[in-house]
């Protein structure tokens, strides 16, 4: 599935598929205009144009294998829910609903295959549940909640052959859960490895709970790598296990008991994952093998040899001849591999483009099913960036980005790996940077060729954070994080020479390159940092022709790093996390504007952006603006109530139209002031 055109009026009728198009006060493709008598303190001439649903999918983060059915979870529809893909008449037959929260990462049956339990990752300001259990004998009858674990995100999901539930995730002391099903009781029976940033790696025994954990997400500043421990359950006595040659790592990725084994996958970052096998009877026994993926999971055995997903293809490991042998697709990429298992002759690829392939791996033959097309139930994802430009609009989304059509409205889904964090449109082309470690994509609508890969970042610079095209220079400026290590970098591009230059840690280590902008061919980077070490946000200028740092100052913000940052004129518009902002008079290097928006207005981070000679911001709350002479705010849009999953996004066209997102719709702003 590379592309898929539906127009907006067909969107407004899929609510049979899932899709709810909410007025908002405003009909789809209707303008409203507000006024300064509308009592909210809007401009006189501000006029919003709702567009309809910013992107329909099913965009999906699991998938378990259950006879012949394949359940496949969601990843940013609201509510969660599970999809049942039946293999042999490749249709969706049933689905639930769990509760609130952002995907289903961890699922698992139980040895009878009756029961599937799932964990969500939720708003921790809830009570809601966070753990399911659906009955699939009786498909029918929605999923029940089983527990709710406080301040768990669920990462993973196994249950124990006595029928115990062991859960993990990622938590202020990520340690193992166990949950008795029966009564919904649970007990955190140890925190391994206190200073593992993330667990997404369990399975259980008769006598023993794995646990595989690491730091792949906020590591750095003392953040610990890869670690593996056997647990004794009725003692919950540790012991640590992982095969020495697997300790560089960033993380084990996944464990899966098969046999008298148990496999092991881990995460790199300055190489790649590795897979690997410990014997139950003695974990000092074990064996560990190369592979060509970034990430190495979702172990499966047929007829001695244990397939797995590497990065975004499959591999083979044969139990006999212990060897590793990539399966062949004949070019075909499966994005990212979110499930996997074996059928009928096939290995079974649940992808995060939204399809099922299955893979002969004899031949290498691939057939892939969309899974909207086989009745799965889509809905309206969250957004993660906009990009406007070339007569289009594009909203990013994980594995896949909506390209709207400003002329006649058509909406198309593009397929791409990961999720896309940001974008910008230049001459046409639309460059974005993709999470995680997918470097920076290109697509131009003209060729009629799928996006591609323009850049690969090294592994470890793994999240673009703001992507910005410096007109002067003809250059892509790319502010990054690393999530595995701490700090991050500034990547300069240059498409026409397709160099890359990479400046690691342009701040210090522990600061990433949160955002990135241009004037008058000089680049402004605003850092961010998560750690307790150092400070919260600096502002660098940067000479990205020669790629040497001019100057460098501490604002000594408070509450958080900085989120965005936009020129205008002879001054740099800085905007914090939950609302400080600043100006500095770039000739000057000196702050002449202090001011707290509140965390009303931006309750986390913002996005700013100029157009027609005045900066706005757009939060998930609101859009506001500032007054060119005295840089006071005023709101433009109070009850924006953007829904992301990251980093709220503004982007506008050649006239200066700004478009953002209300609720999970596509809204276009014309304002004059």
């Amino acid at each position: 599935m590379n592309e898929m055109s539906i127009s907006r009026r067909q969107l407004i009728k899929m609510t049979g598929a899932g899709v709810t198009v909410a007025a908002l006060g405003v009909a789809v493709g209707a303008p409203s205009a507000f006024g300064a008598s509308s009592g909210v303190g809007q401009a006189p001439r501000t006029t919003i144009t709702d567009l309809g649903p910013a992107h329909v999918a099913f965009s999906l983060m699991s998938g378990v294998k259950v006879g012949e059915v394949m359940y496949i979870g969601s990843r940013n529809l609201s509510p969660t829910r599970i999809a049942a893909y039946h293999l042999p008449s490749k249709k969706v037959i049933a689905s639930t609903t769990l509760g609130p929260g952002k995907f289903v990462q961890g699922m698992a049956a139980d040895p009878s295959g009756r029961h599937l339990y799932a964990g969500i990752v939720y708003d921790k300001d809830t009570d809601q549940p966070n753990l399911f259990c659906w009955d699939l004998t009786t498909p029918e009858v929605p999923a029940t909640a089983v527990a709710r674990i406080p301040g768990l995100d669920v990462r993973r999901v196994t249950v124990a052959p006595d029928g115990m539930v062991y859960v993990v995730g990622m938590e202020a002391d990520p340690g193992i859960w166990e949950v008795d099903p029966r009564t919904g009781s649970f007990m955190n029976i140890g925190i391994p490895d206190p200073n593992a940033t993330q667990s997404r790696a369990v399975a259980a025994t008769d006598t023993t709970v794995y646990f595989g954990a690491g730091s792949n997400l906020s590591g750095g500043d003392g953040a610990s790598k890869a670690s593996l421990f056997a647990v004794d359950r009725a003692t919950h006595q540790i012991t640590p296990i992982l095969p020495a040659a697997m300790a560089e790592a960033d993380a084990v990725r996944d464990i899966e008991v098969i046999g008298d084994r148990l496999y092991v996958g881990t995460e790199g970052s300055s190489e790649f994952g590795k897979f690997g096998y410990v014997e139950l009877a003695n974990p000092t026994v074990s064996g560990v093998f190369e592979t060509d993926g970034k990430s190495v999971k979702l172990f499966r055995e047929h007829d001695g040899t244990i397939y797995f997903a590497a990065g975004g293809g499959v591999s083979g490991f044969s139990v006999a001849e212990r060897v590793v042998v990539d399966v062949d697709t004949q070019g075909i990429s499966l994005g990212e591999i979110w499930g996997l298992d074996y059928d009928a002759g096939q290995v079974v690829v649940v992808s995060a483009g939204g399809y099922i392939a299955e893979v002969d791996p004899t031949s290498g033959g691939v057939l892939k099913t969309d899974l909207v097309e086989a009745g799965a139930p889509s809905d309206l994802q969250l957004g993660m960036s906009i990009a406007v430009g070339g007569g289009y609009i594009y909203v990013g989304g994980n594995g896949s980005m909506a390209r709207h059509s400003l002329a006649d409205g058509v909406v198309t889904s593009l397929e791409f790996p990961g999720e896309s964090k940001d974008g910008v449109v230049v001459d046409g082309v639309l460059y974005t940077g993709q999470y995680s470690s997918e470097g920076i994509w290109s697509y131009d609508p003209r060729t009629g060729e799928p996006p591609h890969q323009a850049i690969d970042l090294p592994q470890e610079q793994n999240r673009p954070q703001d992507v910005y095209w410096d007109d002067v220079n003809r250059l892509l400026l790319v502010g990054v994080q690393c999530d595995s290590q701490g700090g991050g970098s500034l990547a300069i591009y240059d498409p026409v020479t397709d160099r890359v230059d990479l400046h690691v840690n342009p701040f210090d280590q522990y600061q990433m390159v949160r955002t990135v902008t241009a004037s008058k061919g000089i680049a402004y980077l605003g850092g961010e940092n998560p750690y307790k070490t150092g400070p919260r946000g600096e502002v660098s200028a940067w000479d990205p022709v020669s790629g040497k740092q001019l100057w460098r100052i501490d604002p000594e913000v408070e509450r958080g790093g900085i989120t965005n940052i936009v020129v205008n004129g002879r001054y740099l518009y800085c905007l914090c996390v939950k609302g400080e902002f600043f100006v500095v008079d770039l000739p000057t290097r000196q702050i002449v504007h202090r001011a707290d928006l509140g965390k009303s207005l931006v309750p986390g981070q913002a996005t700013l952006i100029l157009s027609r000679g005045t900066v706005y911001g757009v939060s998930a709350a609101s859009m506001f603006a500032f007054d060119r002479k005295t840089f006071e705010m005023s709101v433009v849009i109070p009850d924006l109530n953007g829904e992301w999953y990251s980093m709220p996004r503004v982007d506008a066209d050649a006239d200066g139209v700004l478009y953002t997102l209300r609720h999970r719709n596509l809204v276009k702003v014309d304002d004059h002031r």
